[in-house]
């Protein structure tokens, strides 16, 4: 029978409902490691174990004293709250693979099958694992299920302490245009709305303000306003940040495929009637170059507050 550790944080995972839907079609069992609130997520578990809030670090830790001696054919962890970076550290310390963007899982006659979004979206790809363990990372785009669960026992999980011979000596925060689109959890993109290039200097110094960096429509990049390495979509690099702003950017399907795995999607456009808004979480209808500035002066002035109660 296929056992299955499911790793979750939050109300409506990805992970919990894949991992629930799978044990019911194919028979198989599932424990929890629960880092969220009082109430477990919705699902029959065998045993679910409680942790405090976790780290992309301390998940691993949490993740890899539970695995490590286990049976588990399949562990599953959400994209977000520092689900990659726990299967990662996961995966290198105990030599694991992991399959990453996770849509759909299901079995068959011949055994697992995991589905996995690939080409920003537009296609996907049915991968067999070939290893005892296989780490599997749910796609953001996964949507999940609330409500109480049950397990037959519940215990709590200590995060163990962490302890380092390393001494941090300085950090560097890279500027807008040194950070790689397909590397920042903050992407501040801009489309024909902005109006040219003086209107993509503003939207660098908001994505300095946010520790991000800047993308672009195929419009934009084609008007020459901004390098082709900044392109977003189905052309260009496709993202997946914890915060994508979109600013006077329609929504062409084309560019559309390259960023909608975002995990926060907020959209200015003067256009109410604009595509971009039935994707976007947050969408505020007004002139970006009236909103930009707003948002620049609203975030120097809580900035500027936070140092002043810092310094007191």
């Amino acid at each position: 029978m296929t056992a299955v550790l499911v790793l979750a944080s939050r109300a409506g995972s990805g992970a919990v409902s894949l991992g629930m839907e799978f044990c019911r079609r194919a028979g198989a069992e599932a424990d929890l490691v629960w880092a969220g609130g009082d109430s477990l997520p919705a699902g029959a578990w065998r045993q679910a174990w409680r942790a405090g809030a976790l780290t992309g670090a301390q998940a691993a830790d949490v993740l890899g004293q539970t695995v490590s001696g286990a049976s588990y054919d399949l562990v599953l962890l959400d994209e977000a709250d520092g689900g990659r970076e726990a299967a990662a550290r996961v995966a290198a310390r105990l030599d694991l693979p992991v399959i990453a963007q996770v849509v759909a899982i299901r079995a068959d006659q011949a055994g697992v099958r995991i589905t996995r979004s690939i080409e920003g979206g537009a296609r996907t790809a049915v991968i067999a694992p070939c290893r005892p363990t296989t780490l599997a990372v749910v796609s953001a785009s996964v949507g999940g299920t609330d409500g109480d669960g049950t397990a037959r026992e519940s215990a709590v999980l200590e995060t163990p302490a962490r302890t380092t011979l390393l001494e941090v000596i300085s950090e560097y925060r890279p500027l807008p245009g040194e950070l790689e689109l397909d590397q920042a959890d903050v992407v501040v993109a801009g489309g024909r709305g902005v109006g040219g290039r003086e209107g993509f200097a503003q939207l660098e110094e908001l994505a300095g303000l946010l520790g991000g960096t800047v993308g672009a429509s195929r419009v934009a990049v084609d008007a020459g306003w901004i390098p082709y390495r900044r392109q977003v979509g189905l052309t260009g690099k496709t993202v997946a940040p914890r915060l994508y702003l979109a600013f006077g950017i329609s929504g062409a399907p084309h560019h559309v495929l390259g960023m909608r795995n975002s995990s926060l999607i907020v959209a200015v456009n003067s256009d109410p009637q604009a595509p971009i808004f039935r994707l976007a979480h947050v969408s505020i209808v007004g002139k970006v170059e009236e909103v930009v500035p707003q948002l620049i002066g609203e975030i120097r002035r809580r900035t500027d507050a936070r140092t002043l109660v810092a310094a007191r």
